[in-house]
Order: C-alpha cells, then sequence, then structure tokens
C-alpha cells in the first residue's frame, strides 16, 4: 500500500481471473481512493477482456462478485468498493490487448508516455513556465512528420521571435527521442557567427549528442563527410533550434540521404526562405488565440488558469498588448506576479513608453538581421498603417517579400484589399527604436507618427534633416484647434523627407504654402487629404514622387503647364469638388492609376491623357465631363475605365488604341447618346461591360470583337430595344443583365453561351416569350419575373441541368412546361402572381427542389402530384390560389418545414402529413371551406413550433395536439364556429390566440401548457368561464381577454410572477378587479370600459412593477384606500369613471407623468398629494365637480399640460408659480371661474392659454412676463 501511495501511475492489468483475487480487489480500491486524494494517473490494460464487462461486472467478473457476495468475510460495504472501482476504472480510456498487435510493442509504449509525460516537467515545466493550447499545435505538428513511416523527413518550425517554436520542438524531442537509435537538439544561436571553425563546431556538437561520445571534428569539411556516413545507417532525431542561415542548414542538414531510414530532422527558424528546399515540410506558428492567451497570462500572473474578478478588464489590457505572444505573456505575467491593483495599472499606462527588456530584446534579434532596404522598410511599416501608405507601390517586391519569409510582415485580406500587416509587439519595438534616436528631440528622429510630435516640430520649427517620414491622421487631430497644427516654414529643414501623409481638413497658420517650402528631391509618397490651398506651387517639383493623393481638397487647378513626374504611378484628386480640369500629365508618362472621382466641377480633360502608356485604371465617376476625348489614344495597359454616373457624357470614346480594356462602367450617364458604338470595336480583353441606366441606348452594339466578356449589364436602359446577335455566341460570358428594358426577343435560334451562369431580364414588360437556352446549358440562375407580357416559355428551360434558381414571378403565362423535365439541380422555383397559370406542372425531374413559391396565381387550381415526393423540398407556399385539393394519399416530404396555404378559399381539407414529420410551420388561415374537423385522430408532427388556422370559419373543434408537443405558437382567431378545446401535452406552447371566437364559451384547462407566455381571447363575446389552472401560469407574460363576457377572472391567490400586461377592456360583465398580489412584476393593466365594475382589490396598491393602470369608463366610487406603494407608475387614466367621487392618495407613485380624470362628473374632492409630482407632465380634469384645483405652492417642475375644461364649479386659478413649465393651460368653459392668480403672468413657456366661456373680468394687471 506504501509503493501505491508513493506512485505517480498505477497500471493496473485486468485479466479474466483478476476478480477472483480479493487482493487484487483491495489494491485496486486503494488505487482509485489515491487517484481521487492525489495526483495519481491510472493506465489499465485490458488483457484479453472487453472493457465493458469491466465497466458493468459482466462475464467472469460478474461470477467472481457473485462469488465474493456469498463470502460471510466479505460485507455489502466492501463489495460495493469494489464495484465501484472497478466501474470507474473502466470508463478509463487504456490500452486493449486482444492478439491484434505485439505485447512488447505496447509495452514500449506505455514505457515511453510515461517517460514523456514525467520527464516532460521537470523538463519545461518551472516555476516561470507554463505550456497552454499546445496539443492542437503538437498534433498538426506530428500529422507532418508522419513518425509511422519509414521515410526521411525534414520539417521546418518557422515564425516570429517569443512565439513557441523552440518549446513545441522541445516537446516533440523529449517525446519521442527514445524512439530513435540517436539525438541530438542543439542551438544554431543567432549570436554564432558562421564561419568554418564555428561551422564545425556546430557539427562536433551534434554528432557528439548522437553517438554519445566525443568526436573530432577537424574543420567544417570533414564535419560534412562525418555526418554523411556517421549517421547514414542510423535512425536519428534531431532538432537545430534557431538556424539562421543557409550555411548552418548545409552544414548540420544538407541532405536526406545523410541519415538513416526513418529519421526525423526539425529546424526552428524565423526566415522560411531558408526552408525553401526540397521535401522540406514547413509549419508556421501563430501567435495563440485570445482564449488560451488569457489562461497561459492567467498562469504566469495569479498561479490560476482564469484571473480574479477585479483583474480581469486589466489581464484583457495586457492579453491585447502581447497580442497572443507566449513570451510577453509569460514575461508579463510574471512581472506583475503578487503586484496590487494601482502598480497594475501604472504598468498598463507605462508598457509603450518603457516595453520590457526581456520582449524588446528578442524581438530586435531579427531587425539586427535585416539588410538596411528591409530596415527602412520594417520601420515604414511599424510607425505608419498601411491604410495611410500603400507601401507596395513605393516598395519593391522583393524586400516586402523578405520581411514576409522573416515572419516579420503577413498579408492579409483586409475588406476585399490586400494588406501588409505586422504584430503589434513588432510594431511597438520598431516605434521604440525610433523614439530612442533621439528621446528629448522628436524632430530628431527618423518618422514622426504621434499628434503631438508632429504638432511639437511643426509649430516649434523643430524639424531636421533627420526626418524621412511624417503622418498627421484625421483621428489623431479630432477635438484640437486646427488652425495649430502646421506651420507652413516648418517643412524647410526636412530634406530627406520621404513620405508625408496628412488628413487634416483645415487651414494653414501663418503665411505661405507648405509645398513652397517643402524639400522635393526625395519625396516619393505624398497623400494630403483636405489640402486647404487652390494649386500647387511652381517651385514644387518632387521629381521622385510616386504617389500623389490629395482627394477631398481645395485644389481648383493642380499645376499649370507641364510638370516632369518621371516616378509618378499614381495620382489621386477625388472628392476635389472645386477642380475644373485634369491638367497636362505629359510629363508623368509612368502613371499607372488616376481616380478624379466625385470631383463635380471637373469638366475638361487635357489630351495628354490618351498616351499615358503605362496607364493601367483610370475612374472619373460623378463628373462633368461631356467628352473624354478626340481621335486615336495609345493606351496599350489601360484595363479598368470608369465613367458612372457621369450624367453630361454624351459619348463614349474612342477605345481603339486601349485593346487590353477589361472593365468598362458607363453606368447613369443618362445623356450618352442611343448607340454604344458604331460597327466592330475590337476589345479582346474586355471582361466587363456595365452601361447600367443608360436611358438613350437603343439597341446593343455588335460585341463579336470582344469575345472574352463575361459580364454584361444593360438593366435600366429603358429605350433598349433592340439586341445585336452576337450577343448569342459569347462563350465566356457569365452573367447577363437586362431588366427593366424594352426588348421584346432576347434572340433567335441556337446560342452559343457554354459558361452563362446568370440571366436576368426582370421587369422586360414587353418581352413576349423566354428565347431558346438549350446552348446555356451551365446556366445557374434565370429571372423573368414582372415581365408582364411573357406567355410562352420556350421548352428548352426543361433540360438546364445546372439550373438552380428560376423566377417567374408576375408573367401571363398558363404553362410551365409539359410533360418531364431534366433540372437536378434546381433547388428555388417563384411562379407567384401568375394569374392565368392553372397548374403546377410535373417536378419530378426537379428532385433537389428546397423553395416552391405559386403565391397569389389566383387561377391555379391543379397540382402535379409529383409534388408529393420531392425529398428535399423546404419550403411550400401556395397561399392565394383556387385549389381544392393539395394531393391525395401519402407523402414523402422529411426535410418539409413550412407549409403556406394561407386563403386558399377552396381548400376543403388539409391533406396527410404524417410523410412530413419535420413540418416547424403549418398556415392555413382564410382557407374558409376547410372542413369542421382539422384531422381525426392523432397527428404526429414532432418539429412543428407554428399552427396557423386564422379565419377558418367551418372549424368546430381544436384537434388533439399532442403529437405536436413542440408546438410554440398556435394561432385560431376568427374562427367563429370554434366551441370546443382541448390542450394537451403541450409543454413548449409559448403563445395562444384565440381572438375572436365568438361561439368559445370557456377557457379549457391549460395547465399541459404550462410554458405559456401569451394569451389573447379577446373578442371572445360569449366567453364567461375561465379554468382555474390560468392562475398558476408561472411564464406567462400578457393576458388579453377584452371584449369578454366573463364576470370574474379568478378567485384566490395566483402565482404569475412574470406577468406583465392585464388587458380586460370592455369586459361588460367584469365585478371587480381580483386579487394581484401574485403577479408582483405586472407593467400594464387595462380595465377601460368594464362598465359592471365597481371594486378594486387592495393588492393593485402594492405593485411595485405597475407602470400603466387604464380603468376609463368604470363604475368604481373609490380607487384605493390609504398609502400606496407604486415606484414606477408612470400613467393612470380614469376618465370617464362616473361614480368616482375624489382622488386617492398618490404620494406613493412619485413618478406620475399623466393623470387624466376627465369626465367624472362626481369629481369634487382630492388628496393633496397632487402638488407635489415632480414628474407628473399632464393633468386632465376636465367635465368634474371640483371648486378649488389646490390651495397654497406646489412643486409640478415638469407639468406642460393643464386640463379643467368644463369643470363648472370651479371658482378660480390656482397658484401656478410652482409649474413653471406649463405650455398648454385650458379653462374653457368653467362658468364659476372669476379669479385668476397673479402667478399665471410669469409662466415664460406658456404657448396657448384657453379660457373662453368663463366670468373673469380681468385676466391681469400690469405687464407679463415670457408667454409666448
Amino acid at each position: 500500500m506504501q509503493a501505491i501511495q508513493e506512485s505517480r501511475y498505477a497500471i493496473v492489468i485486468f485479466s479474466k481471473n483478476y476478480a477472483f483475487s480479493k487482493w487484487c480487489l483491495r489494491e485496486l480500491a486503494e488505487i482509485v481512493e489515491w487517484e481521487e486524494k492525489k495526483n495519481l494517473t491510472i493506465i489499465p490494460i485490458f488483457y484479453h477482456v472487453d472493457p465493458s464487462h469491466v465497466r458493468k461486472q459482466r462475464g467472469t467478473f460478474a461470477e467472481a462478485f457473485a462469488a465474493h457476495e456469498k463470502d460471510p468475510m466479505v460485507d455489502i460495504e466492501e463489495s460495493n468498493t469494489w464495484r465501484n472501482a472497478f466501474t470507474k476504472v473502466g470508463y478509463i480510456k487504456g490500452e486493449h490487448i486482444n492478439g491484434d498487435r505485439y505485447e512488447s510493442t505496447i509495452i514500449q509504449q506505455i514505457s515511453e508516455m510515461i517517460l514523456y509525460n514525467y520527464t516532460m516537467p521537470n523538463i519545461l515545466i518551472h516555476e516561470n513556465q507554463k505550456i497552454v493550447g499546445i496539443d492542437s499545435r503538437v498534433g498538426e505538428i506530428l500529422t507532418l512528420l508522419h513518425m509511422e513511416s519509414n521515410d526521411v523527413r525534414f520539417l521546418g518550425i518557422h515564425g516570429m521571435g517569443g512565439v513557441g517554436k523552440t518549446t513545441l520542438a522541445e516537446i516533440i524531442y523529449y517525446r519521442f527521442y527514445c524512439q530513435f537509435k540517436g539525438s541530438g537538439f542543439i542551438s544554431c544561436t543567432r549570436e554564432r557567427s558562421t564561419t568554418a571553425p564555428d561551422l564545425a563546431s556546430l557539427q562536433k556538437k551534434l554528432l557528439s549528442k548522437i553517438m554519445q561520445q566525443e568526436i573530432h571534428v577537424w574543420d567544417h569539411r570533414d564535419g560534412l563527410m562525418l555526418m554523411s556516413t556517421r549517421l547514414r545507417n542510423k535512425k536519428v532525431l534531431i532538432i537545430l533550434d534557431d538556424v539562421d542561415c543557409e550555411k548552418q542548414l548545409t552544414a548540420l542538414a544538407g541532405d536526406h540521404n545523410w541519415f538513416g531510414p526513418g529519421s526525423r530532422v526539425i529546424m526552428t527558424c524565423r526566415d522560411s526562405h531558408l526552408l525553401e528546399r526540397n521535401k522540406v515540410n514547413r509549419y508556421k506558428v501563430e501567435p495563440l488565440h485570445t482564449t488560451d492567451a488569457l489562461e497561459l497570462f492567467s498562469l504566469s500572473a495569479f498561479d490560476e488558469t482564469h484571473p480574479p474578478e477585479d483583474y480581469k478588464d486589466l489581464s484583457m489590457d495586457f492579453v491585447n498588448y502581447a497580442g497572443g505572444l507566449p513570451l510577453a505573456l509569460k514575461v508579463l505575467g510574471c512581472f506583475l506576479f503578487g503586484r496590487t491593483i494601482d502598480f497594475w495599472k501604472g504598468a498598463r499606462d507605462n508598457l509603450k513608453a518603457n516595453p520590457k527588456p526581456e520582449i524588446f530584446d528578442i524581438l530586435k534579434i531579427s531587425f539586427d538581421g535585416l539588410e538596411e532596404p528591409q530596415k527602412i522598410l520594417f520601420l515604414d511599416l511599424a510607425c505608419f498603417s498601411d491604410r495611410w501608405i500603400d507601401f507596395k507601390k513605393i516598395y519593391s517586391a522583393d524586400v516586402i517579400q523578405v520581411l514576409i519569409d522573416k515572419s516579420l510582415v503577413s498579408k492579409d485580406d483586409v475588406y476585399f484589399k490586400e494588406r501588409l500587416t505586422m504584430h503589434d509587439l513588432l510594431k511597438e519595438m520598431g516605434r521604440q527604436i525610433v523614439r530612442r534616436e533621439c528621446r528629448q528631440e522628436p524632430g530628431r528622429r527618423s518618422r514622426l507618427f504621434h499628434r503631438e510630435d508632429v504638432v511639437h516640430v511643426l509649430n516649434n520649427d523643430t524639424g531636421t534633416d533627420a526626418i524621412e517620414g511624417m503622418a498627421l491622421s484625421c483621428d489623431s487631430i479630432l477635438g484640437t484647434n486646427r488652425t495649430d497644427i502646421t506651420n507652413a516654414e516648418a517643412f524647410s529643414k526636412m530634406i530627406n523627407l520621404r513620405l508625408l501623409y496628412i488628413c487634416a481638413f483645415g487651414y494653414i497658420k501663418g503665411s505661405g504654402n507648405p509645398l513652397e517650402y517643402m524639400p522635393s528631391d526625395k519625396l516619393q509618397f505624398l497623400k494630403w487629404y483636405g489640402y486647404p490651398l487652390k494649386s500647387w506651387p511652381r517651385s514644387f517639383q518632387p521629381k521622385n514622387l510616386i504617389v500623389l493623393n490629395m482627394s477631398d481638397s481645395c485644389i481648383e487647378q493642380l499645376w499649370t503647364g507641364s510638370l516632369v513626374l518621371p516616378n509618378l504611378k499614381e495620382l489621386d484628386l477625388s472628392s476635389c469638388v472645386n477642380l475644373i480640369e485634369i491638367p497636362d500629365l505629359s510629363g508623368a508618362p509612368n502613371l499607372e492609376i488616376i481616380k478624379f472621382v466625385y470631383c463635380r466641377s471637373l469638366c475638361k480633360v487635357h489630351p495628354s491623357i490618351k498616351v499615358l502608356k503605362q496607364l493601367q485604371e483610370s475612374r472619373m465617376s460623378h463628373t462633368r465631363i461631356k467628352q473624354l476625348w478626340k481621335g486615336l489614344v495609345v493606351l496599350p495597359n489601360l484595363k479598368e475605365l470608369d465613367l458612372n454616373s457621369c450624367e453630361n457624357l454624351i459619348e463614349i470614346p474612342d477605345l481603339s488604341g486601349a485593346p487590353n480594356l477589361e472593365k468598362i462602367n458607363f453606368s447613369y450617364c443618362r445623356s450618352l447618346c442611343k448607340q454604344l458604338w458604331k460597327g466592330l470595336v475590337v476589345l479582346p480583353n474586355l471582361k466587363e461591360l456595365d452601361l447600367n441606366s443608360c436611358e438613350n441606348l437603343i439597341e446593343i452594339p455588335d460585341l463579336s470583337e470582344a469575345p472574352n466578356l463575361e459580364k454584361i449589364n444593360f438593366s435600366g436602359c429603358r429605350s433598349l430595344c433592340k439586341v445585336h446577335p452576337s450577343i448569342k455566341v459569347l462563350k465566356q460570358l457569365q452573367e447577363l443583365r437586362m431588366s427593366h428594358t424594352r426588348i421584346k426577343q432576347l434572340w433567335k435560334g441556337l446560342v452559343v453561351l457554354p459558361n452563362l451562369k446568370q440571366l436576368y431580364l426582370n421587369f422586360c414588360e414587353n418581352l413576349i416569350e423566354i428565347p431558346d437556352l438549350s446552348g446555356a446549358p451551365n446556366i445557374e440562375e434565370i429571372d423573368f419575373s414582372y415581365c408582364r407580357s411573357l406567355c410562352k416559355v420556350h421548352p428548352s428551360i426543361k433540360v438546364l441541368k445546372q439550373l438552380q434558381k428560376l423566377k417567374m414571378s408576375c408573367t401571363r403565362i398558363k404553362q410551365l412546361w409539359k410533360g418531364l423535365v431534366v433540372l437536378p439541380n434546381l433547388k428555388q422555383l417563384y411562379v407567384d402572381f401568375c394569374e392565368n397559370l392553372i397548374e403546377i406542372p410535373d417536378l419530378s425531374g426537379a428532385p433537389n427542389l428546397e423553395i416552391i413559391e405559386f403565391l397569389y396565381c389566383r387561377s391555379l387550381c391543379k397540382v402535379h402530384p409529383s409534388i408529393k415526393v420531392l425529398k428535399q423540398l423546404q419550403e411550400l407556399r401556395m397561399s392565394y390560389t383556387q385549389i381544392k385539393q393539395l394531393w391525395k394519399g401519402l407523402v414523402v416530404l422529411p426535410n418539409l418545414k413550412e407549409l403556406d396555404l394561407n386563403s386558399c378559399e377552396n381548400l376543403i381539407e388539409i391533406p396527410d402529413l404524417s410523410g412530413a414529420p419535420n413540418l416547424e410551420k403549418i398556415n392555413f388561415s382564410g382557407c374558409i371551406s376547410l372542413c369542421k374537423q382539422l384531422w381525426k385522430g392523432l397527428v404526429v408532427l414532432p418539429n412543428l413550433k407554428e399552427l396557423n388556422l386564422n379565419f377558418c370559419e367551418n372549424l368546430i373543434e381544436i384537434p388533439y395536439l399532442s403529437g405536436a408537443p413542440n408546438l410554440e405558437k398556435i394561432e385560431f382567431s376568427d374562427c367563429r364556429s370554434l366551441c370546443k378545446q382541448l390542450w394537451k401535452g403541450l409543454d413548449n406552447l409559448k403563445e395562444l390566440d384565440l381572438n375572436s371566437c365568438e361561439n368559445l364559451i370557456e377557457i379549457s384547462d391549460l395547465s399541459e401548457a404550462p410554458n405559456l407566455e401569451i394569451i389573447d381571447f379577446s373578442y371572445c363575446r360569449n366567453l364567461c368561464k375561465v379554468h382555474p389552472s390560468i392562475k398558476v401560469l408561472k411564464q406567462l407574460q400578457e393576458l388579453i381577454m377584452s371584449h369578454t363576457r366573463i364576470k370574474q377572472l379568478w378567485k384566490g391567490l395566483v402565482g404569475l410572477d412574470n406577468l406583465k400586461k392585464l388587458d380586460l377592456r370592455f369586459s361588460k360583465n367584469l365585478i371587480e378587479i381580483p386579487n394581484l398580489s401574485g403577479a408582483p412584476n405586472i407593467e400594464e393593466i387595462d380595465f377601460s370600459y368594464c362598465r359592471s365594475l365597481c371594486k378594486v382589490h387592495p393588492s393593485i396598491k402594492v405593485l411595485k412593477q405597475l407602470q400603466k393602470l387604464r380603468m376609463s369608463g368604470t363604475r368604481i366610487k373609490q380607487l384605493w384606500k390609504g398609502l400606496v406603494v407604486l415606484p414606477n407608475l408612470k400613467e393612470l387614466d380614469l376618465r370617464f369613471s362616473k361614480n368616482l367621487i375624489k382622488i386617492p392618495n398618490l404620494s406613493g407613485a412619485p413618478n406620475l407623468e399623466k393623470i387624466d380624470f376627465s369626465g367624472c362628473r362626481s369629481l369634487c374632492k382630492f388628496y393633496p398629494s397632487i402638488k407635489v409630482l415632480q414628474r407628473q407632465q399632464e393633468l386632465r380634469m376636465s367635465g368634474t365637480r371640483i371648486k378649488q384645483l389646490w390651495k397654497g405652492l406646489v412643486g409640478l417642475d415638469n407639468l406642460k399640460y393643464l386640463n379643467l375644461s368644463g369643470c363648472k364649479n370651479l371658482i378660480e386659478i390656482p397658484y401656478l408659480s410652482g409649474a413653471p413649465n406649463l405650455e398648454i393651460i385650458n379653462f374653457s368653459d368653467c362658468r364659476s371661474l372669476c379669479k385668476v392668480h397673479p402667478s399665471i403672468k410669469k409662466l415664460k413657456r406658456l404657448e396657448e392659454l384657453n379660457m373662453s366661456g368663463t366670468r373673469i373680468k380681468q385676466l391681469w394687471k400690469g405687464s407679463m412676463f415670457g408667454i409666448s
């Protein structure tokens, strides 16, 4: 037993006779006990026995336990302990030996596993190091290594510094090294040189470890010979950690042939380019996900897997800062261990200014290994967002690729655009390098990226030749005085400025133009949103400029004459609303991109634009240009031309000199002439042509010389009536849009459109027939909806095997097709509002249909029986049709979820639904011919959630619904013949609507629908009985029973904790409000016009959540006596309660906003608490018998509306200074009113005062103040 207590692993071997030994059973019980007490791991081995027999004590184990239980020396308690131990260990995953593997192999695997688990904690996990999120990564690496294979494999583990490459390599090494004949783990540290002696030293170190003896290596050439000969027949595992150059790889793992079968060589590095050799698999280690990162940080900071509650937000700040980098997470966690919250806050705020050196130094190793061009790009990327500066345009691809290979930069797709991104810690490291160039003076640093630094340099003129880049984003200047941001002269000393990004919509402090002072010799990138001046100075000639972007600026003319800009590739002046003309661009022959989008004053284009031979993209949409160019052009590289929404453009220019155009967009050019172009235009590379909403266009031109067109859009061309036959043979065409045109016929005869996938001709109201589509066999989507003249369908539509979606709503077709179809991929069929359609055709050839709609086909009366066996059908909607019967007999619709036959007035019976077990929604509302009974017997619809039979006027009884136990919503409103209900087995029912069922006399037992949330029996005018089960519906939130004949809702206490709304309006027989103390969360009560109501239960006084109480038109004399507790009551309405004598005490309802006692003709008294309801906004008491409203001061600061019209006994207007915000006062027809309190003169917000029909002689004396 002592051995068990001192062990970390217990291997239990279950054999057939194991349970016959009491000693074995007692030992097993002891093992299980210590497994629960301490970290003892049990490994079961099932030796020629079934593990389930161990778990359940079957077979020989059953015999053994039966024998023990008969033994008088074994008590029942001990026997149960043994059984429990058997059961517990039987569920532990172990090894099953049944003769299919060598026992020695299993023994070796178990030994290796124990060795690995025993040694790993000592090797890898010490007091400052934890392992989190490692298992999935190890699994992915093992898949690549494929340890069972006998071939030689190389694997490179790469990633940024501190991401955990070495840890992964160590885990693999110590887990598997014992399976190899030799192994070695060496570190090729970055500080080590790559000279021949150093390489020889690494070779000696590795060979000595593998051979487990001292190996002499005279030089690295001797090492190459030894490596390739001594290890050739040896199965080895080698880890080369932190490889930095090709020479190290060549010296230590030059070829697969150096190593024996089954060998594995794993190398870790930061530069993935080193791994681009034959037969080298690669595995990139990504930063940890947030969940794993938080766990690793918590283990280091708290020795727990989660942070304490009060440290949670702070912990996430540090986790976000570390960005999933294990090194940073551990360093920060250890640094913060045991510290106070204040210390944590200070450390967080100080991190960016003073990063931890343990993190900074490791990351900087990668930077130090870069060559100068890569260092410059790295610092540019670290300091300036890729959203601000497009580095791909100013740096060559090879420079960028080096940073990607070294895991310093990655390419990500952001909003469908490829961007260069950098880990936040690398970014911060780069910025720290720049800050260290000069800590005191920002003007002596190479890059300025913080607002404070930029403003300091520009305002204090401290710039120097050290500055290479500067960025001032719009985000960083919000809330500042923008006139203090820039100083024109401050740029003069920045002679090495390469990159300038300013997003500042404001004016420049002082006189002068900053571009006059800015040295331009080295400037490569200039992006200045909101540039405040009208033009460039002549002195500014940035010959090395690559990108120029001055969008949203005040520029009227960029420059006059020609400006020599030989390196300029991109020019963007979008949204320069004052720009009149495009300048002479002949001095920028290498321009690739031009953007003048939303330059709404732009009307002139310089002819030099015609000969920009490198131009690839020209965008001038939303401008006022009438003509782009005249005559021939030389634009051999132009790929995209976008002039959409140029409403003054008259004609499409000559495009013959732009043979490589791929995209043309002239959409919404409403002044374009009637013809696109005359004759042939050769555009062999054109892929997209968009002339959407060119309303004058009459015909589609000859497109035969644009054979590679993939997308054509002529939608909204409302004059278009002719289509050139060349459109029929565009073999690459994928998408054709011609909706809202006047075409009568698309084409005649055969077509050759093998790649056409989408055809849209919706709203072509002159289209008569669907053309022959047999030559478009791969079409997937067709839309002919709202083609109101369409009456013929070409039979070729029946054999479009790739068709997935067909829309033909609102057409004049009588028949969709005849006979069989071959539409195996058709999933959606929409034929709504086709009023001539008589029948649904044979759909057996479309077995994969998922959605069918024939809504509002008012002539539709026949349904082909094939609809019954559409096994993939999910939604069937046929409302407002003339069908009498959906189908006969059994159906096979296993996936049908929604069946909608709303308002099919001829439908006689509900079809057999037993073959549609997955139905979730059924709607037969408005099927007025439906028989008296929905269905007979039990119908099993286990997934049904919604059942709607509103307006089924013949329905007498609600069917047996226990076969639909998951029903959540039932609607039987306006079923005027309905008189029987039975609610059984509806545990999930939440909403029950039987409003306007006029024959319904009583609410039956609802106890088997315990989760009801909404009940509506309103307008059940004969309803007079309520089953007491309604009182205990604990989930009930709304109970609506207006316009019924009930006299009493319930007796005694209720359990309606969740009830929020109670509506019994117009229940004319209701005598009293019941006990509501069991509905403490009710928010709205409405007993309006319950004309027999004369008693109010006192429980109404303590409904703390009550917000609205409406009891107008009742017979109550008194609302309540004494104090109330109604802290949330906002609205009190007792209008036309003719027996009400006095207003009760309202001091317990301090949040009342609206009070209405209008028409309470007996009301002559009120409680003075009405004077101090500070939140009160409206007080209506017209037509009452009160003589005096109140005496003395009031506190009604929010009162805006006061109406006492028709109060014939009212003598005087009271003191109103305490209601200073009154806007409307009405005392009209107060025939006894003769006195007006002078406080009325001081109501400054008063807008309307009506005192007509009173006896006052004088309104006020003296002047009045502020009445509007």
